[in-house]
C-alpha cells in the first residue's frame, strides 16, 4: 500500500491566556502518523486564525514534540511537560495577521511511533483582551512535508477550542499586595470595602 502520512489533533487549547506573558504552551496537540514503514518529517506549517494579529502580538512561536510509541499511537498516552524537543527555529511571528510559521527539522515517524507536536508562543503586551488565538494546519497535504510517501488531509486540521486572550500581570509587575500599608490594611482590617466587598474579595480580585 503506498505510504500516508495522516495529520489529526488532539485535546484542546487552553484558556485563557494572559498579554504580555511568554513561553505559553497553547494547549492541545497536532498529530502525525504513518501507515507503513517510516518516514522524516522535514517540515511543519501552522497558521493562526483568531481575531488576535499574529503578525504584530504573538511573537517566538515554538513547536516541542515527543514521540507515542503506545498502541494506538494517536498521542493518548503522552501529554506536554515543557521539558520536550524543539521542532526547527524559533519563529519570530506568523507572516501575517493571519499567517504561517513555517519550521524545517527532520524526524522519523513510523507505524508505530507517531509524532505530537506542541504549540508554544508569547502574547505579547500589544495583544487586546478579548482577543482570540485559532491555530489551525490549513492544508496540511502541503503544509506537512515528509520525505517518503504522501500527506493527508488537504482540508483544515484545528486545534479544538479558542483561546481567549486576557489582562493580567505580566511577570515582574509590581503587585498591590508587595505594598506594607495595604498588607497591614488586610491582615487587620475586616470591615467591608468598596460597596459591601470584604478585604478578601479585594485580594482576589486585584491577585489573580
Amino acid at each position: 500500500a503506498p505510504q500516508i502520512t495522516t495529520v489529526g489533533s488532539r485535546g484542546n487549547q487552553v484558556t485563557p491566556l494572559k498579554l504580555g506573558v511568554n513561553n505559553n504552551y497553547v494547549g492541545g496537540a497536532f498529530t502525525l502518523t504513518t501507515n507503513s514503514g517510516t518516514t522524516s518529517v522535514t517540515g511543519i506549517s501552522i497558521n493562526e486564525a483568531g481575531t488576535v494579529n499574529g503578525q504584530n502580538d504573538l511573537s517566538n512561536i515554538r513547536l516541542k514534540y515527543e514521540m507515542d510509541t503506545t498502541n494506538p499511537y494517536d498521542c493518548a498516552s503522552v501529554s506536554y511537560g515543557g521539558t520536550e524537543v524543539q521542532y526547527g527555529a524559533t519563529s519570530s511571528n506568523f507572516s501575517a495577521a493571519n499567517g504561517t510559521s513555517t519550521f524545517n527539522g527532520a524526524v522519523t515517524i513510523s507505524s508505530s511511533s507517531a509524532m505530537c507536536v506542541y504549540p508554544v508562543l508569547n502574547v505579547d503586551g500589544t495583544a487586546t483582551h478579548g482577543q482570540t488565538i485559532e491555530l489551525q494546519m490549513t492544508k496540511p497535504s502541503t503544509g506537512v512535508t515528509v520525505n517518503g510517501g504522501t500527506v493527508t488531509p488537504t482540508s483544515a486540521v484545528t486545534l479544538s477550542g479558542t483561546t481567549n486572550i486576557v489582562i493580567g500581570y505580566a511577570p515582574g509587575t509590581p503587585r498591590l499586595a508587595a505594598t506594607p500599608a495595604f498588607d497591614s490594611y488586610r491582615a487587620t482590617s475586616t470591615r467591608p470595602v468598596l460597596g459591601g466587598f470584604s478585604t478578601s474579595d479585594v485580594d482576589n480580585d486585584l491577585l489573580q
